[in-house]
């Protein structure tokens, strides 16, 4: 619950720093419901929409991870907004620098944990297309 409050504070290098912590924790996987419990959810979607692209990285990398887990997939993709703004990430880094490489991988990896889940396909779907045409029109070497 103190990393949690430590992202909620008002300043991008706590969001960042409580994150990047939660993300080191989500990476096993037996952490990922207690960090759900402890009321990380709605701090971490909103991180996603920081203005911050180390922010977005960070709370997207728990997401990647917390999506693993089978029992959160369904809560997590079924957050309103959540899959669009990954998509709307994916978008604004496409023409973006080489810095934007991990942020752009840890949101398809979400985007795919997600997928496995019946309930978040068509979600997930439903912005794929237009992600894929604008990933491969920025003709970068880093997405394939």
């Amino acid at each position: 619950q103190l990393l949690v409050a430590h992202c909620a504070r008002d300043t991008p290098q706590f969001h960042e720093e409580g994150a990047w912590a939660l993300a080191n924790l989500s990476a096993d996987v037996r952490n990922a419901i207690p960090i759900v419990e402890a009321g990380a959810l709605p701090v971490l979607f909103a991180l996603v929409n920081s203005d911050s692209a180390s922010v977005q990285l960070q709370a997207t990398w728990v997401f990647a991870n917390l999506s693993v887990v089978d029992e959160l997939k369904a809560q997590i993709g079924a957050h309103d907004g959540f899959v669009e703004a990954l998509y709307a990430g994916l978008e604004r880094t496409a023409h973006a620098p080489d810095a934007h490489r991990a942020l752009r991988l840890q949101t398809i990896r979400t985007l795919a944990n997600l997928a496995v889940d019946v309930s978040n396909r068509h979600r997930v779907a439903s912005g794929l297309q237009t992600a894929k045409d604008t990933l491969v029109r920025s003709n970068r070497d880093d997405i394939a």
